[in-house]
Formats: structure tokens, C-alpha cells, sequence
């Protein structure tokens, strides 16, 4: 509350973006709460991306102010932008009022922007709203949520498997432990693990992989674990499976522009995984659809586009509308007038049992160790 205020006081308005630069930390958290409740949205910078590519989001965001930790590696890409600290105490907070703001906020106002790799060209902003979070870890059905879960925060706040994380656990009650270096080894993530009693975790695909291979018995009290962002290996999920029958393994698939799981598919025994593991079903308020090139349904077992849909979908590309008329689609496929789909860019089909399962992509993209080529 005092941070929002201190934002306020600084000339922060109501539904403007701003920026932030820091590690895991309570601080981190602290400053994204601050934004959210000025009534803003907050764009999260990654300290390990160079300085020019962070001008580029700076500038293509028309940001304005950064919150900055200290010890923040990025400073030199902030020319022009009105810096506010943030401190892991409240000390500099202590001129600041403690009661809540009350900036009108609607489910379809902006929450954050999350820039892609820009693995097609130039990087674009995913402009977020309350409600997509909302649909992502509240009365949803892929995952358990509650207050007695303990989440692990690995993912960089940069990247959107963050919003799972922080906003899964926090809103609803648990415990968000937060993993303070920047590349944990995987010993020290093991240990971290088990140490802290984690019960909720999400790993990309790469890193699923390496902690089956080296670490598995870490997961031994861990109820959940959610694993994506590129394709499982059949041979590390048999082995997990075989390993860890307490522990529940669910695939998620989803783009940044769908906020982060569009579906999942919880690996129940050794039938699920004889090849491809599927990504199953869309999630909560989700649509999925798998369409030919003139936009019609596919048949079982034949390949077409995948299309996301619900409430799920960003608003669009920041400042980029020609883009967002191009990937966000009139779906005529919901009765509501005005609703959207979004196209992918991947192929996929129906299985026979109804789940879905992703083949790759309609284009040269692909997928290596997590970055979007």
C-alpha cells in the first residue's frame, strides 16, 4: 500500500504500464502488489537480457517509470525513465500512507505486459488482462490450489510461467518459497525442494529432464508438478511415473498470448506415454479448436492449426494493431458477438480418446533448450 502510494505521488496514473527490475525476492513481490494496486500494469524486465534489447521494450512500451531494486543489473538502459527504488525493507516507505487504494479496477483492465523471445522478429508486448489471470489459478481444474500448497518460484518474472507461480499461490493462500539465485545447480535446487517441503512446482521441459535424470527423489514429497514449454521426453515421464506414483506429472501446454497454460494432461500410468505425451484438454473457461486453412473443424486424427480461445486470451500486441488483427480472429465458433480466437502458429490434432496432441509448428520456428527460435 505505502509503495502504491509513493507511485502515485510520483505522477504513476491510473492504467499506464509500469516497469520493474528485480530478483526473487519479497521485495519483487512487494513491487508488483505496489503497481497493481496504483491501478497500473507492470511490464517485468529480465536483468540478463542485454541493454539494448531492454531499451527496445522500454521504448516500444512508452514506459515512463521503473521500479528498481537495488543491485539491479540494468541501469544503464533507464536514460530518460524516472527511477523509484525498491528496498527489501520499508524504511524509505515510512512517509507513505498504509491504507489501500481504491483505483477502479475491471477484469478486462490490462495486469501485466510480457514480451515474447522474438523468434519471428521484432519482440512483442502480450498485453495481459485481470481476467486471464484470474481464469489461470482460481476455480480452475488442472492443478490444486489452496493454502496448504507451498509453490516454488523458478521461473524469472520476465517469463510468464511466473504468473502461475506467484499469483497461483498468493491467490489462494499459500506459501511462495523463492528461488534466490539466479541458476540454482541442480543439487541446490533438489535441496531447495526438500528443505522448504515444496508441494507445487513448475519446470520447462529441459529442466524436467535433468532433474529426472540426476535428482529424482527430490520429488518424493512434492504433490504436483507441471512441466512444459517444449516436448517431454516419453523415456523421462516413464521414469518419473514408475519412480513417483504419488506425485501427480501434468503437461501444460499454452502460448504467452493464451496467459501461459492453454492445456494440460495429467500423465496418469505407462498407456499415456507408449509415444508422444499429449497435451490433453483446455483448461477452465478455455476453448480449444483444431482447424484446416479456411478455418474448419478437422477430423480425428488429421493435423491443422490449433486455435485458443476463452477467457484465457490477452487483449492483443502492444501498440502493434495490425498484428493483433492478424493473431487475434473473430471466433465463429462462440455465439458471443465480438469473441476472439487466437491462431498459434501450431499443429496439432485429435486422438481417438479425445486428448490433443501437439506435432510442431506451421512454420520454421522452433524450440531449443526454452528459447524460441
Amino acid at each position: 500500500n505505502r509503495l502504491a502510494h509513493r507511485l502515485i505521488e510520483k505522477g504513476v496514473s491510473r492504467g499506464t504500464v509500469v516497469a520493474i527490475s528485480a530478483e526473487r525476492t519479497p521485495a519483487l513481490v512487494a513491487g508488483l502488489l505496489g503497481i497493481l494496486k496504483a491501478g497500473s500494469a507492470y511490464l517485468a524486465l529480465d536483468s540478463s537480457l542485454p541493454a539494448h534489447r531492454v531499451r527496445v521494450m522500454l521504448d516500444d512500451a512508452k514506459i515512463s517509470f521503473c521500479l528498481v531494486q537495488e543491485g539491479s543489473k540494468i541501469p544503464t538502459a533507464l536514460e530518460g525513465v524516472s527511477v523509484i527504488g525498491l528496498a527489501d525493507d520499508e524504511s524509505d516507505l515510512d512517509d507513505q500512507e498504509t491504507t489501500p487504494l481504491t483505483a477502479p479496477i475491471s477484469p478486462d483492465g490490462l495486469a501485466y505486459v510480457s514480451f515474447t523471445s522474438g523468434s519471428t522478429g521484432q519482440p512483442k508486448g502480450v498485453c495481459v488482462p485481470h481476467r486471464a489471470v484470474v481464469r489461470l489459478v482460481k476455480n480452475t481444474n488442472y492443478a490444486h490450489f489452496g493454502p496448504d500448497e507451498r509453490f516454488l518460484q523458478l521461473a524469472n518474472v520476465a517469463f510468464d510461467a511466473s504468473t502461475f507461480e506467484i499469483w497461483g499461490c498468493l491467490l489462494n493462500g499459500g506459501s511462495l518459497v523463492q528461488v534466490t539465485s539466479e541458476t540454482p545447480a541442480l543439487f541446490e535446487l533438489a535441496a531447495l525442494i526438500e528443505d522448504h517441503q515444496i508441494t507445487t512446482l513448475w519446470l520447462t521441459a529441459g529442466l524436467f529432464h535433468q532433474m529426472v535424470e540426476y535428482e529424482l527423489p527430490c520429488f518424493r514429497n512434492v504433490r504436483q508438478v507441471l512441466a512444459g514449454g517444449d516436448v517431454l521426453s516419453p523415456n523421462h515421464v516413464r521414469r518419473f511415473i514408475q519412480g513417483l506414483p504419488n506425485c501427480r506429472l501434468i503437461n501444460g501446454y499454452g502460448p504467452t498470448e493464451n496467459t501461459t497454460f492453454t492445456c494440460t494432461h495429467t500423465v496418469s500410468d505407462d498407456g499415456d506415454i507408449g509415444g508422444p505425451v499429449p497435451v490433453g484438454r483446455p483448461i477452465a473457461n478455455t476453448q480449444v479448436y483444431i482447424l484446416d486453412k479456411k478455418l474448419n473443424p478437422v477430423p480425428v486424427g488429421i493435423e491443422g492449426e490449433l486455435f485458443a480461445a476463452g477467457d484465457g486470451l490477452a487483449v492483443g500486441y502492444l501498440n502493434r494493431p495490425e498484428l493483433t488483427a492478424e493473431c487475434f480472429i473473430p471466433n465463429p465458433y462462440h455465439p458471443r458477438p465480438g469473441a476472439r480466437m487466437y491462431r498459434t502458429g501450431d499443429r496439432a490434432r485429435f486422438l481417438p480418446n479425445g486428448l490433443r496432441e501437439f506435432i510442431g509448428r506451421v512454420d520454421d520456428q522452433v524450440n531449443i533448450r526454452g528459447f524460441r527460435v
